[in-house]
Protein backbone atom coordinates (compact mmCIF):
# COMPACT_ATOMS: atom_id res chain seq x y z
CA UNK A 1 0.00 0.00 0.00
CA UNK A 2 1.34 2.86 -0.87
CA UNK A 3 1.52 6.22 1.57
CA UNK A 4 -0.87 8.73 1.42
CA UNK A 5 0.61 11.52 3.21
CA UNK A 6 2.43 14.34 2.03
CA UNK A 7 6.01 13.99 1.45
CA UNK A 8 8.02 16.78 4.15
CA UNK A 9 10.63 19.31 2.49
CA UNK A 10 14.04 17.59 3.69
CA UNK A 11 14.89 19.25 7.15
CA UNK A 12 18.19 21.18 5.68
CA UNK A 13 15.56 23.55 3.74
CA UNK A 14 14.66 25.02 7.26
CA UNK A 15 18.46 25.97 8.13
CA UNK A 16 18.83 29.78 7.91
CA UNK A 17 22.27 31.17 8.00
CA UNK A 18 23.55 34.55 8.67
CA UNK A 19 25.87 36.67 6.66
CA UNK A 20 29.19 37.06 8.91
CA UNK A 21 29.07 39.81 11.23
CA UNK A 22 32.07 42.25 12.66
CA UNK A 23 34.02 39.10 14.55
CA UNK A 24 33.44 36.70 11.15
CA UNK A 25 30.72 34.95 13.11
CA UNK A 26 28.14 32.76 10.80
CA UNK A 27 24.97 32.38 13.19
CA UNK A 28 22.94 29.13 11.63
CA UNK A 29 19.36 27.97 13.18
CA UNK A 30 16.76 25.53 13.14
CA UNK A 31 13.27 24.75 14.11
CA UNK A 32 14.88 21.46 15.99
CA UNK A 33 17.79 23.37 17.82
CA UNK A 34 18.13 23.99 21.17
CA UNK A 35 19.50 23.30 24.95
CA UNK A 36 18.58 22.33 28.17
CA UNK A 37 20.32 22.96 31.51
CA UNK A 38 19.79 21.70 34.51
CA UNK A 39 20.21 24.56 38.32
CA UNK A 40 19.66 24.07 41.84
CA UNK A 41 17.99 26.91 43.10
CA UNK A 42 18.18 28.73 46.17
CA UNK A 43 14.88 30.11 47.47
CA UNK A 44 13.01 31.67 50.75
CA UNK A 45 10.80 28.56 50.63
CA UNK A 46 8.98 26.97 47.21
CA UNK A 47 5.92 24.95 47.13
CA UNK A 48 6.28 22.39 44.61
CA UNK A 49 3.68 19.91 42.89
CA UNK A 50 3.35 16.59 44.99
CA UNK A 51 6.13 17.57 47.38
CA UNK A 52 5.07 17.68 51.33
CA UNK A 53 7.53 20.55 52.32
CA UNK A 54 8.99 24.27 51.63
CA UNK A 55 11.46 23.91 49.53
CA UNK A 56 14.82 26.22 49.96
CA UNK A 57 16.59 24.37 47.69
CA UNK A 58 15.61 22.83 44.59
CA UNK A 59 16.24 21.76 40.84
CA UNK A 60 15.71 24.17 38.00
CA UNK A 61 15.23 22.11 34.37
CA UNK A 62 15.75 25.09 31.65
CA UNK A 63 14.90 24.70 27.74
CA UNK A 64 15.62 27.08 25.23
CA UNK A 65 15.98 27.87 21.68
CA UNK A 66 19.42 27.91 20.57
CA UNK A 67 21.33 28.75 17.20
CA UNK A 68 24.90 27.44 16.44
CA UNK A 69 27.43 30.25 16.04
CA UNK A 70 30.32 29.20 13.42
CA UNK A 71 33.37 31.42 13.82
CA UNK A 72 35.56 29.66 10.95
CA UNK A 73 36.31 26.17 12.09
CA UNK A 74 34.97 27.12 15.82
CA UNK A 75 31.50 26.26 16.74
CA UNK A 76 29.65 27.12 20.12
CA UNK A 77 25.89 27.59 20.61
CA UNK A 78 24.19 30.47 22.09
CA UNK A 79 20.82 30.01 23.56
CA UNK A 80 17.94 31.99 23.10
CA UNK A 81 14.23 32.62 23.86
CA UNK A 82 12.82 30.15 26.88
CA UNK A 83 10.68 27.17 25.20
CA UNK A 84 9.81 26.09 29.12
CA UNK A 85 11.21 25.95 32.60
CA UNK A 86 10.42 23.08 35.36
CA UNK A 87 11.26 22.73 38.77
CA UNK A 88 11.69 19.52 41.00
CA UNK A 89 12.38 18.60 44.41
CA UNK A 90 15.75 16.88 45.02
CA UNK A 91 13.82 13.88 45.78
CA UNK A 92 11.88 13.84 42.67
CA UNK A 93 15.05 14.66 40.42
CA UNK A 94 16.87 11.50 41.75
CA UNK A 95 14.09 9.34 40.53
CA UNK A 96 13.23 10.92 37.22
CA UNK A 97 17.34 9.84 37.13
CA UNK A 98 17.71 6.53 38.88
CA UNK A 99 13.85 4.95 37.52
CA UNK A 100 13.09 5.30 33.86
CA UNK A 101 10.38 4.39 32.16
CA UNK A 102 8.15 4.85 35.19
CA UNK A 103 4.39 5.15 33.82
CA UNK A 104 4.36 8.48 32.41
CA UNK A 105 7.21 9.96 34.84
CA UNK A 106 8.14 11.88 37.90
CA UNK A 107 5.63 14.63 39.21
CA UNK A 108 7.50 18.20 38.53
CA UNK A 109 6.18 22.25 39.01
CA UNK A 110 5.90 23.55 35.53
CA UNK A 111 6.43 27.33 36.20
CA UNK A 112 7.33 28.46 32.42
CA UNK A 113 5.92 27.49 29.03
CA UNK A 114 5.90 29.56 25.30
CA UNK A 115 2.67 28.77 24.59
CA UNK A 116 1.16 30.29 28.34
CA UNK A 117 0.83 33.75 26.50
CA UNK A 118 -2.67 35.09 27.09
CA UNK A 119 -3.46 32.73 30.31
CA UNK A 120 -5.67 34.97 32.94
CA UNK A 121 -3.49 32.89 35.61
CA UNK A 122 0.35 34.16 33.86
CA UNK A 123 2.63 36.39 35.87
CA UNK A 124 1.78 39.86 34.24
CA UNK A 125 5.68 40.68 34.31
CA UNK A 126 7.69 37.45 34.51
CA UNK A 127 5.57 35.63 32.20
CA UNK A 128 5.79 32.92 34.88
CA UNK A 129 3.09 30.00 35.80
CA UNK A 130 1.57 30.08 39.43
CA UNK A 131 3.33 28.82 42.26
CA UNK A 132 1.13 25.37 43.33
CA UNK A 133 -0.53 25.51 46.84
CA UNK A 134 0.89 25.43 49.67
CA UNK A 135 1.29 20.91 50.51
CA UNK A 136 -0.99 19.52 53.02
CA UNK A 137 0.26 17.82 56.23
CA UNK A 138 0.22 14.63 55.65
CA UNK A 139 -1.51 12.99 58.43
CA UNK A 140 -4.36 15.33 57.40
CA UNK A 141 -4.68 12.29 54.87
CA UNK A 142 -4.51 9.78 56.43
CA UNK A 143 -7.07 10.76 59.00
CA UNK A 144 -9.62 11.58 56.24
CA UNK A 145 -8.95 8.07 54.60
CA UNK A 146 -8.74 6.49 57.89
CA UNK A 147 -12.06 7.75 59.17
CA UNK A 148 -13.91 7.13 55.97
CA UNK A 149 -12.47 2.83 56.56
CA UNK A 150 -13.92 3.63 60.05
CA UNK A 151 -17.04 4.54 59.35
CA UNK A 152 -17.84 1.45 56.55
CA UNK A 153 -16.70 -0.65 59.37
CA UNK A 154 -19.21 0.75 62.11
CA UNK A 155 -21.86 0.66 59.87
CA UNK A 156 -21.74 -2.76 59.51
CA UNK A 157 -21.60 -3.20 63.13
CA UNK A 158 -24.35 -1.35 63.57
CA UNK A 159 -26.18 -3.54 61.57
CA UNK A 160 -25.34 -6.62 63.12
CA UNK A 161 -26.04 -4.81 66.86
CA UNK A 162 -29.32 -3.95 65.58
CA UNK A 163 -30.10 -7.49 64.43
CA UNK A 164 -28.86 -8.85 67.93
CA UNK A 165 -31.04 -6.30 69.38
CA UNK A 166 -34.38 -7.78 67.94
CA UNK A 167 -33.97 -10.99 69.31
CA UNK A 168 -33.04 -9.54 72.89
CA UNK A 169 -36.34 -6.84 72.72
CA UNK A 170 -38.32 -9.88 71.44
CA UNK A 171 -39.26 -8.24 68.32
CA UNK A 172 -37.50 -11.32 66.13
CA UNK A 173 -38.05 -14.95 66.87
CA UNK A 174 -34.83 -16.59 66.49
CA UNK A 175 -36.32 -19.25 64.22
CA UNK A 176 -33.88 -20.54 61.48
CA UNK A 177 -34.52 -17.72 58.77
CA UNK A 178 -33.74 -15.20 61.24
CA UNK A 179 -31.11 -16.60 62.28
CA UNK A 180 -29.48 -17.03 59.09
CA UNK A 181 -29.89 -13.30 58.32
CA UNK A 182 -27.88 -12.74 61.78
CA UNK A 183 -25.43 -14.85 60.48
CA UNK A 184 -25.21 -12.89 57.09
CA UNK A 185 -25.09 -9.71 58.44
CA UNK A 186 -21.86 -11.37 61.25
CA UNK A 187 -19.79 -12.74 58.18
CA UNK A 188 -20.78 -8.94 56.53
CA UNK A 189 -19.29 -7.01 59.64
CA UNK A 190 -15.95 -9.54 59.00
CA UNK A 191 -15.07 -8.89 55.82
CA UNK A 192 -15.18 -5.27 56.63
CA UNK A 193 -12.60 -5.71 59.11
CA UNK A 194 -10.52 -8.09 57.18
CA UNK A 195 -10.29 -5.96 53.87
CA UNK A 196 -10.23 -2.15 55.28
CA UNK A 197 -8.12 -2.57 58.19
CA UNK A 198 -5.09 -4.17 56.12
CA UNK A 199 -5.80 -1.49 53.18
CA UNK A 200 -5.64 1.55 55.96
CA UNK A 201 -2.53 -0.12 57.37
CA UNK A 202 -0.78 -0.79 53.52
CA UNK A 203 -1.10 2.86 52.49
CA UNK A 204 0.38 3.99 55.38
CA UNK A 205 3.05 1.86 55.33
CA UNK A 206 3.03 3.00 51.66
CA UNK A 207 3.12 6.96 52.15
CA UNK A 208 6.12 6.53 55.34
CA UNK A 209 8.22 4.80 52.92
CA UNK A 210 8.08 7.05 50.21
CA UNK A 211 8.24 10.18 52.44
CA UNK A 212 11.21 8.93 54.60
CA UNK A 213 12.60 8.04 51.15
CA UNK A 214 11.88 11.42 50.07
CA UNK A 215 13.16 13.20 53.50
CA UNK A 216 16.44 11.12 53.24
CA UNK A 217 17.44 12.51 50.12
CA UNK A 218 16.40 16.16 50.95
CA UNK A 219 18.59 15.33 53.80
CA UNK A 220 21.34 14.32 52.31
CA UNK A 221 21.50 16.90 49.69
CA UNK A 222 21.43 19.29 52.64
CA UNK A 223 24.62 18.03 53.98
CA UNK A 224 26.38 17.82 50.51
CA UNK A 225 25.74 21.66 50.26
CA UNK A 226 26.98 21.99 53.59
CA UNK A 227 30.20 20.69 52.96
CA UNK A 228 30.26 21.91 49.99
CA UNK A 229 30.11 25.70 51.39
CA UNK A 230 31.79 24.82 54.49
CA UNK A 231 34.57 22.91 53.42
CA UNK A 232 36.63 20.11 54.54
CA UNK A 233 39.05 21.59 56.14
CA UNK A 234 36.80 23.97 57.51
CA UNK A 235 34.48 21.38 59.22
CA UNK A 236 37.81 19.48 60.46
CA UNK A 237 39.20 22.56 62.50
CA UNK A 238 36.19 23.51 64.65
CA UNK A 239 35.27 19.37 64.97
CA UNK A 240 36.07 18.00 68.52
CA UNK A 241 39.19 15.98 68.98
CA UNK A 242 38.71 12.15 68.13
CA UNK A 243 40.31 9.56 69.96
CA UNK A 244 39.73 5.59 69.12
CA UNK A 245 39.95 3.91 72.50
CA UNK A 246 43.28 5.29 73.50
CA UNK A 247 44.73 8.01 74.96
CA UNK A 248 46.19 9.06 71.86
CA UNK A 249 44.01 12.13 70.03
CA UNK A 250 43.76 13.02 66.62
CA UNK A 251 45.28 16.60 65.84
CA UNK A 252 43.23 18.79 63.51
CA UNK A 253 44.47 20.91 60.65
CA UNK A 254 44.95 23.91 62.75
CA UNK A 255 46.69 22.45 65.73
CA UNK A 256 48.97 20.64 63.34
CA UNK A 257 50.30 23.73 61.81
CA UNK A 258 51.00 25.42 64.88
CA UNK A 259 52.86 22.20 65.72
CA UNK A 260 54.83 22.36 63.00
CA UNK A 261 55.66 26.34 63.17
Amino acid sequence: MRDSRPELPPTEQWIERSEPDEHGWVKETHPSYGQIGVSRVASTGNSLFDSDLKHQHFITITIKETERVIDGTHEFLSSGKNVAEICMSEAQFARLMTQPNQGDGVACTIRYSAGDKGQPWVHPSWGTRPEPPDPERFELKFHRETDARIKIITDSLKDLEEGVASFVSGDARPNKGALIALLEKVQSARRQIEANIPYVQECATEQLEQKLSDAMIEFESYISRAFEAKGLAGMQAEAPRLSFGSARQLTTPVEKEDGEN
